[in-house]
């Protein structure tokens, strides 16, 4: 019978805490009797804790109470003027904090006065609780991530406050919710934390404020980190077929660390951060530094200037610039300078000097001139000249004869404006170069 009276004087007075919130939320802010107030009349001081915790010690006037499973303790007493004083539980689960925050009417004082006024008068007290995070980490399949292989932590929380921090070693602590007050009295506003960067080799492989999680007791956090793949092959820059030893790889934080190659001169590293690379082949000539940038799963092909490649190099510019005019003819020379190149076919000759005008052929002694020319032929010839010869001539003759040819002046008939500027056309002569 005494469980039953017990359970029906908690019950009553639950329900009297929940009318009293709804009718006037602040019955104990007062620290004086109101004025009319009887002094010494019987009344009973119920105070709810928020959150709800146990073993919460409670003095009134010197006495010693606690809170029970619920959060709530009843306490007799008279109305009138008392002075109350809370304090935190004794005992609490490992790495838990737990910190006094304020009551109902707003002073954050855990050792106060206040005004009992007759009958039932409730009273809340918000507490700030803390409990110790475990951070984990996944790549986009999954798997675990070793929590060394991390530099850094960045979080932060709904109130504006940021925690760096190595996953190693996180915080003792981080805060639940904090404590608010709504027209129905006091209630805890759970806090946010997002993750704004975590650090691998120099970048960061999350994108910042995209996960969020809440501090629960004995739960871990587990932060989805971006890696990827990075397929590397190398082979010959001019023929293409696979070569190399090993790739240098420079990470975002400038550390470099060198790869070996298989018998196929490619490799595959995974688990590699979302970050820029640099990368160099190794091997046997001259490695092509290249870039990449890893957002995905992702193949590089790089390129490296073999020994093969520079001997055909060399070759090729050495037939070019000595057996093509080997095979092909020679440089045409002539008396006072040297000519652009001319290219001929067939047995090669220079040309005789060309008299200056105006100047008179000396004829042999031996010769028979010939009646009505002014320049004597020797007589006795022994053969004509070739063929070839004779096409060399006519070319030079006719190249000669158009760079002594002027060009056309422009009819005086067509007015010329004096803002058109006169073109001056290039005269193509013979000589030197």
């Amino acid at each position: 019978m005494s469980r039953r009276v017990a359970s029906a004087a908690v019950a009553a007075m639950v329900l009297a805490c929940g009318l009293a919130l709804g009718a006037s939320p602040a019955l104990a802010g007062s620290t004086r009797p109101a004025a009319g107030t009887p002094v010494g009349a019987s009344a009973t001081l119920l105070i709810h804790t928020v959150p709800r915790i146990r073993g919460v010690r409670v003095f009134l006037d010197g006495s010693a109470y606690q809170t029970d499973s619920q959060g709530f303790v009843a306490i007799p007493t008279t109305s009138g003027g008392h002075r109350i004083h809370i304090l935190r539980p004794l005992s609490h689960p490992p790495g838990t904090t737990v910190r006094f925050s304020r009551w109902l009417d707003g002073i954050a004082l855990a050792d106060r006065r206040i005004s009992i006024s007759p009958g039932t008068n409730v009273q809340q007290a918000g507490f700030a609780v803390s409990h110790p995070i475990t951070v984990r980490f996944a790549d986009s399949r999954g798997g675990p991530v070793a929590l060394s292989n991390v530099t850094r932590l960045t979080i932060d929380s709904s109130l504006g406050e940021r925690f760096t921090f190595s996953p190693a070693a996180p915080p003792r602590s981080l805060a639940v919710d904090r404590i608010v007050r709504d027209p129905a009295g006091l209630v805890p506003l759970a806090i946010r934390y997002s993750v704004r960067d975590v650090i691998i080799d120099g970048a960061n492989v999350v994108y910042g404020g995209s996960q969020n999680f809440f501090v629960r007791r004995s739960r871990a956090w587990t932060v989805k980190i971006l890696l990827f793949p990075l397929q590397i092959k190398v082979q010959d820059a001019l023929f293409g077929f696979p070569i190399g030893s090993a790739v240098r790889l420079t990470l975002p934080n400038g550390s470099g660390r060198i790869v070996p190659l298989g018998t196929d001169h490619a490799v595959t590293l995974t688990g590699l951060p979302r970050a820029t690379y640099q990368l160099v082949a190794k091997g046997p000539g001259f490695g092509l530094a290249s870039p990449s940038t890893l957002s995905k799963p992702q193949v590089a092909q790089l390129l490296l200037l073999s020994w093969v490649d520079v001997l055909a190099v060399l070759t090729f510019a050495a037939l070019f610039l000595v057996g093509l005019p080997v095979l092909g003819g020679r440089i045409v020379r002539r008396q006072g300078g040297i000519r652009l190149p001319v290219w001929h076919v067939g047995r090669s000759r220079e040309l005789p000097a060309a008299p200056e005008p105006g100047a008179v052929t000396e004829q042999p002694a031996d010769s028979t001139p010939v009646p009505g020319s002014a320049t004597e032929e020797p007589a006795a010839t022994a053969s004509r000249p070739s063929t070839a010869a004779s096409e060399d001539e006519a070319v030079t003759e006719v190249f000669a004869a158009i760079s002594e040819t002027p060009p056309a002046a422009p009819p005086e008939s067509r007015p010329v404006s004096p803002w058109v500027k006169r073109t001056t056309w290039p005269t193509w002569k013979g000589g030197k170069v």
